[in-house]
């Protein structure tokens, strides 16, 4: 039986050796599960940065572009209020001008009825020289 008690210490050594090699191996594979999820753990941080970076800088990107449309808008209104402006401008002074085109017509038609009054003034008397230089030939005659 001693070679019993050997091949049992035997037997115990060796299942010691394995239980210490897996439990080895047990902390080697937790040791590289917790390194992984640490790196994993840092990769979802660093990608987490990243978007937090992406999201303010497209927010800024954002408040830029609605500042110019702002900006852009503002113009825009002020160039329509400037053109209407000049477009009113534009229609008093061609009011204006309508009123003293039609001011000078009239004139114009007063000067040109005086003109005609003073030739038919002139045409009644020339006619009346001629009857009367007429009239003193035939009596003469």
């Amino acid at each position: 039986m001693p070679q019993d008690d050997a091949n049992l210490t035997d037997l115990a050594f060796i299942n010691r050796q394995l239980h210490a090699t897996i439990e080895a191996m047990r902390v080697k594979l937790e040791a590289e599960h917790q390194a992984r999820d640490d790196r994993i753990a840092q990769a979802h941080a660093v990608i987490a940065e990243e978007h937090r970076g992406l999201q303010n800088a497209i927010q800024a990107m954002r408040i830029q572009l609605e500042l110019q449309q702002a900006n852009h808008d503002a113009a825009l209104q002020a160039e329509r209020a400037l053109a209407h402006g000049e477009i009113q401008q534009f229609i008093a002074t061609i009011n204006q001008l309508r009123i003293e085109i039609e001011v000078l017509e009239q004139k114009g038609m007063r000067e040109l009825d005086k003109q005609l009054a003073e030739f038919a003034r002139e045409q009644a008397n020339w006619k009346a020289q001629v009857q009367a230089l007429r009239n003193e030939l035939e009596q003469r005659a």
